[in-house]
């Protein structure tokens, strides 16, 4: 009997509690104990092992499911980091020709710059917004996260976009920009909170976000350089 209990506990597993309960019945079973009697050592050893072991499973939760509060903020800076690279790349490169034509739509480029702050705010509200999205759907992985994501940014920015263009003088080919732009830029954000939601190093999750802000910074420099966009102090 003792060396089934001591593989039992040993096993560490939902059978292994079962079987403690199931010794200490037979014992009692076999033997007509009156009320002043106890439990043999081995068997009050065992089983009190196998009551907490069931207490401590009950109350345990695994790091994926209720993540502390600093790793989802880190999670969360990440991602907001992530998109800020890839916005300036957006806007400072690749949209970077729309800014300059005139419109009564667009600031002008000193007050613009200004309200830059205003546009990360922005960013950062998504993002929160989306890693709320992300907790209640039970949302893990890059692919999952990039998929959830580009749809919401899809939504969201596709929404606002065709209400703007409803309403103001904002130009197709910049809409369209600010569409897609933004869908992928909330896309790339969902791969951050995917990943971390999925238990990924935040030092990994960093080091990758960095190297991709550095490179978004890099092309952003080469697309002013070879004329493809403007000086950032023309737009």
């Amino acid at each position: 009997m003792r060396t089934i209990l001591e593989t039992a506990m040993h096993a560490g597993n939902p059978t292994a509690e079962i079987k403690e309960e199931l010794a200490v019945i037979k014992y009692l079973s076999t033997k007509n104990l009156s009320d002043d009697h106890t439990l043999p050592k081995n068997l009050e050893l065992s089983l009190g092992a196998a009551m907490h072991k069931r207490q401590s499973d009950q109350s345990a939760v695994s790091p994926s499911d209720n993540p502390t509060v600093t790793r989802t903020l880190l999670s969360v800076a990440a991602a907001w980091v992530l998109t800020i690279g890839i916005d300036l790349l957006l806007h400072g490169g690749v949209l970077a020709r729309q800014y300059l034509v005139k419109s009564p739509f667009l600031l002008e480029p000193e007050e613009a710059f200004r309200r830059i702050p205003l546009g990360y705010l922005a960013f950062l509200i998504l993002t929160l917004g989306l890693c709320w999205l992300f907790r209640q759907l039970n949302v893990q992985g890059a692919w999952p996260g990039f998929r959830l994501g580009a749809i919401a940014g899809f939504v969201v920015w596709g929404a606002l976009a065709l209400g703007l263009y409803s309403i103001s003088t904002i130009s197709l080919p910049l809409m369209i920009g600010w569409w897609l732009g933004q869908s992928l830029e909330l896309g790339l954000a969902g791969v951050i909170l995917g990943v971390a939601a999925n238990g990924t190093s935040l030092k990994r999750i960093w080091a990758v976000v960095v190297i991709v802000v550095v490179i978004c910074v890099a092309l952003t420099i080469v697309l002013q350089s070879t004329g493809w966009a403007p000086p950032m102090k023309t737009i």
